[in-house]
């Protein structure tokens, strides 16, 4: 009985050590990995039930596809003379062809979800990375990126709960690149170890804030270079091809139809499906990173002030909370956590709106994904002569003579990686695993495997 007596209380201290230990020696564990997806994820009416159907991937096929142009035409087809008495024919049957296709993302006149579309029912661990545990955060990226923060907020305290970390690292690629912005500009870097921006959004889009405007164009030459980045040409005959059609003025020519075509719907097909389907997104909005041009849109694509107040509350807060100046906002992070940003160039970008031909992963420009890299144009190198504009006693200019990065936000912490397209691997060319490895803040001069251009 005696030693019963002494035994329990010496158990309890065992237990209470234990107990006090733990935490300590969760701190000292590897930081779970939280990834944040990009604009375009798929997304599903009716997420999480047995009804689920993708709205953007699984709208996309060839039979809805079919079934959607099908229905245009026999809508034609029921009142033909109407259609070709009508002066908005064309328009009509591409804004209804749109709309067939693609209304389920529609977002009403606040900037929410018209219909009942998510994904977050996948949002949750899938696996380990660098033995690390790998969760996935899902959101609706239409949506307004401060709220969608907010929700990351909340997964990153179940996380902590969960794993018993005190820290997590974030792995964010495109949009989720504003998503992060959002959440360092609410709730800062305290419970983040790192943040790896990979071909980050936070920038803001040219040929967004161009199609925004009204500058609904398209570049013959800028087409031509980009069939020629994204169309696969293993027997090396697409490029002469394209390079001929281009000499012999076949773009230049459908450059002038294309316009003369657009310019004809421009108005009616951005008030019947362009409006409806992105202007109402508040995530498009995001992406409009000048005071100005953001102004300027709002003004023409939301003149109703009071129908779009909702929506125009959560892209003012957004915008001049985050948006306009997301690059200070990430500078700032930097001097707290580990931070890098990793970059596309030498990709020809998505020939709309009214820019063509500069340095891109394909979708977003690369001076933008950098904040603020001196590029130049897409095919073409920086003059003879010039002179890195920065000088910190380390070369930042490309080998290729195409990106002079000392312009950077962060110029010792941005890597780019010539022919990356956007979203092509969320490890950032291989550099996400290594950057979680190395110890502390790496530059792109800690290692000679991962120099700054790769």
């Amino acid at each position: 009985m005696l030693i019963r007596k002494r035994i329990l209380p010496l158990l309890l201290a065992l237990v209470l050590v234990v107990l006090m230990a733990a935490p300590a020696f969760a701190a000292d564990s590897p930081a779970p990995v939280i990834f944040l997806s990009g604009f375009g994820t798929e997304l599903y009416l009716n997420d999480g039930t047995p009804e689920e159907q993708g709205v953007l991937l699984g709208a996309l096929t060839a039979e809805n596809i079919f079934g959607a142009l099908g229905a245009v035409v026999l809508g034609a087809f029921r009142d033909p003379l109407a259609l070709l008495c009508s002066p908005n024919w064309a328009a009509d049957l591409l804004s209804s062809f749109a709309v067939q296709l693609l209304g389920n993302l529609a977002c009403d006149a606040d900037g929410n979800s018209a219909y009942p579309v998510s994904n977050t029912s996948r949002t949750g661990r899938s696996g380990t990375y660098e033995g690390r545990p790998f969760y996935q955060f899902h959101y609706d990226w239409r949506l307004d990126p401060m709220e969608t923060a907010r929700s990351l907020n909340d997964f990153i305290q179940e996380v902590k709960e969960e794993t018993g970390s005190a820290k997590v690292a974030v792995d964010a690629i495109s949009f989720g690149g504003i998503v992060s912005s959002a959440y360092l500009e609410q709730f800062g870097t305290g419970d983040l170890e790192s943040l790896f921006l990979c071909v980050s959004a936070h920038g803001g889009m040219t040929f967004v804030e161009d199609l925004i405007q009204g500058e609904f164009a398209v570049s013959g030459a800028g087409l031509a270079a980009f069939l020629g980045g994204i169309i696969p040409d293993d027997t090396g005959i697409l490029a002469p091809t394209l390079g001929g059609l281009n000499t012999l003025g076949v773009f230049r020519l459908l450059e002038r139809l294309l316009n003369a075509g657009l310019g004809s719907i421009e108005d009616r097909f951005y008030e019947q499906a362009v409006i409806p389907l992105l202007v109402q997104m508040p995530a498009v909005w995001a992406f409009v990173t000048d005071d100005a041009i953001f102004e300027r849109s709002k003004s023409l694509l939301l003149s109703d002030t009071e129908k779009y107040a909702g929506l125009i509350a959560k892209i003012n807060d957004y915008h001049y909370s985050v948006g306009n100046h997301a690059n200070r906002i990430l500078a700032d992070a930097a001097q707290e956590i580990k931070l890098a940003l990793v970059c596309g160039y030498d990709s020809a970008p998505v020939p709309l709106g009214g820019t063509f031909l500069y340095q891109s992963d394909f979708l977003i420009d690369t001076a933008r994904e950098s904040g603020g890299a001196v590029c130049a144009p897409y095919g073409k190198t920086l003059p003879a002569g010039y002179v890195q504009a920065k000088q910190d006693g380390h070369n930042h200019i490309s080998a290729d003579r195409v990106i002079d990065a000392s312009t950077c936000v962060l110029p010792e912490q941005t890597w780019f990686v010539k022919g990356y397209q956007h979203q092509a691997e969320s490890g950032g060319a291989g550099l996400y695993a290594w950057f979680l490895r190395y110890d502390g803040q790496p530059t792109v001069w800690s290692d000679a495997g991962h120099p700054q251009f790769m």
